[in-house]
């Protein structure tokens, strides 16, 4: 026990002088040199992954099985009509003069033009995008604010009432795909109850309550697919780091179970979490195409999902090149918060 108390004195020593900066000033410095570290390692290897991911989203064309021009034209189009396609899409080059053309086109916000309505990706992605972040943020707000307190009931006493609830629900929502959620919750909150509508989209220029009630189903149905996923790993931490020394040592002086959760043991067990919260940012970023084509919202993945049925596929690559976008920056993002968080996590990243 001597042994443990001495453990705990220390790491209270440690935290109390960054909080007083007495010896503050080192730990900041390393901490801002792990995160230059850190980002400058993941820009430079986010350059190769998108080389990867763009070239092969341009040589989509020449995967295609027959003639780009005649999938989209149909099989009865005329020669001239299949040249005029390919010249003004630029598909009569070769696919090294695409790719650059595309890139050199790309730096300057200009994704080409689509097959189907002749106007800008770029500006048709941005029209869709903004339905996917608000689905988004509001959908990975309420589901931490779910999270946490629920990790933490459930994990203070394993085996104990409150965990055996959250544990079960989690693993049957988990289990539940989400179109069969989607049903249940348009069945139960619109068809029964009548409180929102069941497809459709307001947007926030058609006034906030309008807006909220038509996305909240899509909301309610996504914090309901993530929340049991971030519980399960958040609960399982918390209860391993429960059972570390510094834990025991606090306890045994006293200090107060609510104050060793949130100072200590809560910062230790988010590894985890900040992982998989990186994979779930860059989805729901990139537009969930069940729910986006089952509540009837126009945004990416629905956009996605449509321009795969039309064969639109300047679309289909600028969609696939934003998604990507996204998922890189969200892994970015992750490391850097492992950096602050425990500067020797995001040193060795």
């Amino acid at each position: 026990m001597r042994r443990v108390l001495r453990l705990f004195r220390r790491r209270r020593k440690s935290d109390s002088s960054d909080e007083t900066g007495g010896s503050s000033s080192g730990g900041i410095r390393e901490s801002r040199g792990v995160f230059r570290r850190t980002l400058g390692l993941k820009v430079l290897q986010i350059v190769p992954v998108l080389v990867v991911v763009t070239f092969f989203t341009t040589a989509l064309s020449d995967l295609i099985p027959g003639s780009t021009a005649l999938a989209y034209l149909g099989p009865n189009a005329g020669p001239a009509a299949v040249n005029n396609f390919n010249r003004e899409y630029g598909l009569d080059h070769s696919l090294l003069h695409r790719y650059w053309t595309w890139v050199t086109n790309a730096l300057q916000g200009n994704l080409g033009l689509s097959y189907q309505t002749h106007s800008s990706v770029s500006h048709i992605i941005a029209q869709h995008l903004a339905v996917t972040v608000e689905v988004g943020l509001l959908a990975l707000l309420i589901s931490l604010l779910l999270t946490v307190p629920l990790a933490m009931l459930s994990a203070i006493r394993p085996g104990g009432l409150i965990d055996r609830v959250v544990t079960g629900t989690s693993s049957v929502l988990i289990a539940v795909p989400v179109f069969i959620t989607s049903v249940l919750i348009v069945y139960v909150l619109s068809v029964r109850a009548g409180l929102f509508p069941s497809s459709g989209w307001a947007s926030l220029s058609a006034g906030i309550g309008p807006n909220l009630r038509h996305v909240a189903l899509p909301v309610i149905t996504v914090v309901l697919g993530v929340t049991p996923l971030l519980v399960r790993v958040l609960r399982g931490d918390i209860v391993s780091t429960l059972g570390q020394e510094f834990v025991i040592a606090a306890r045994a002086r006293g200090l107060p179970n609510l104050y060793i959760l949130f100072r200590h043991v809560l910062r230790a067990s988010m590894a985890s979490l900040l992982t998989l919260m990186g994979l779930i940012l860059g989805f729901l970023f990139a537009g969930s195409i069940v729910v986006e084509t089952f509540f009837g919202l126009p945004g990416l993945g629905l956009l996605a999902s449509n321009a795969v049925t039309q064969k639109d596929l300047p679309i289909v690559q600028g969609v696939v090149v934003f998604v990507a976008i996204i998922y890189l920056l969200a892994n970015i993002l992750v490391d850097l918060l492992y950096a602050v968080l425990d500067p020797r996590i995001g040193s060795h990243r």
